[in-house]
């Protein structure tokens, strides 16, 4: 049982959808960028030269067990979720959140266990270092929190609401370190990286709320669930889990090689000049943001041009889908109705 269906999509609205979604990934790139140099310089201020070292070495550290703990599922939502909502499959959407989460805590905490036990190891026979070891266990809190917010936020990123994508890939948790470090420096003047870690687990939680909050207001408003295998999520996730592992070995090992070869003093002096240095390649970034979305608005236009009348879109229902397109309001092909206007547009997630 199968019938045709057209649906006009107005390039106007697409167009609105990208460039706000470029607006927001600008505007994080820029606060990112002030408030982790920002964070870095009081950093510097509060705790010793030994301590700055030792702290770029713990961001190392999170960052790889972090890869570890996420499997390459933050990748995986993300074209999921995409897809489910481009289907019309809202139901599908939400149950990739919750299937995503599940094994995402799981490996969070056991990632976390591995780290907070074994990590000291690490630090004393790697790295040589007593404070580094003296922490770990914060390290591995740090590393389970950041990684459920990245599924979060990355899960955000798939139903295209790319505001909440950008204030939960950073953004929340940067302003409120630098929130309490610059408090700390005022009253206190001298802290430590106990502390410092503390500042920046606490800013992880406040972040993980605030995304689950949301999120669960979101997942909410859609279908009823629709199964799916995690072993399809790995399936898309681990591939891309080994290619970050590569790129940060190709771009993180610097610190570890300095550590070993030098002392934690001189991986201050590095990790700081690294961090001032890659505020030459905002503009960059910036720029290649604006210009994708912008060959994104072009390459739809070509598309819907293939069809003969710009802005129609032809697209066959599945089946298999019928019900849940009824149930949702969702037409098939990722085409959304607002029936209680004349406008229509694309299952591109909520626009706020």
């Amino acid at each position: 049982m199968n019938s045709v269906m057209t649906t006009r999509i107005p390039l106007s609205g697409l167009h609105r959808r990208l460039i706000s979604g470029s607006t927001w990934i600008i505007l994080g790139k820029a606060v990112m960028a002030a408030t982790g140099l920002a964070i870095n310089a009081v950093i510097a201020r509060v705790v010793s030269p030994d301590e700055v070292g030792a702290y770029f070495l713990i961001v190392s550290i999170t960052t790889l067990a972090t890869t570890f703990a996420l499997m390459g599922l933050n990748v995986a939502v993300v074209h999921l979720i995409a897809e489910a909502m481009a289907a019309g499959l809202p139901g599908k959407a939400r149950t990739t959140v919750t299937t995503a989460l599940r094994p995402g805590v799981v490996s969070a905490l056991a990632i976390g266990i591995l780290v907070g036990t074994g990590g000291g190891l690490i630090a004393n026979h790697v790295f040589a270092s007593d404070t580094i070891a003296k922490v770990m266990w914060l390290v591995a809190i740090w590393v389970a929190g950041i990684t459920i917010l990245n599924l979060l936020a990355e899960s955000f990123r798939g139903f295209h609401d790319y505001d909440f994508t950008t204030m939960f890939s950073g953004v929340v948790s940067n302003i409120v370190i630098i929130t309490l470090l610059t408090g700390i420096l005022i009253w206190y003047r001298k802290s430590d990286l106990p502390t410092v870690l503390t500042v920046s687990i606490f800013a992880s939680a406040v972040s993980i709320s605030l995304a689950g909050y949301f999120m669960r207001k979101k997942l909410i408003q859609l279908g009823a669930a629709i199964n799916i295998r995690a072993r399809e999520m790995m399936g898309i996730g681990l591939p891309f889990m080994v290619t970050t592992l590569t790129v940060f070995v190709l771009t993180r090992a610097d610190l570890w090689v300095i550590d070993i070869f030098g002392s934690e003093e001189q991986v201050a002096t590095f990790g700081t000049a690294a961090r001032l240095g890659q505020l030459v390649f905002i503009p960059l970034l910036i720029d290649n943001t604006g210009h994708c979305r912008s060959y994104s608005i072009y390459f739809l236009q070509r598309l819907y041009s293939l069809f003969g009348i710009r802005g129609v879109l032809h697209e066959r229902k599945c089946t298999s889908c019928v019900n849940e397109r009824r149930s949702t309001g969702h037409h098939a092909g990722g085409i959304r109705a607002d029936h209680t206007n004349d406008d229509w547009a694309p299952a591109l997630g909520n626009e706020h």
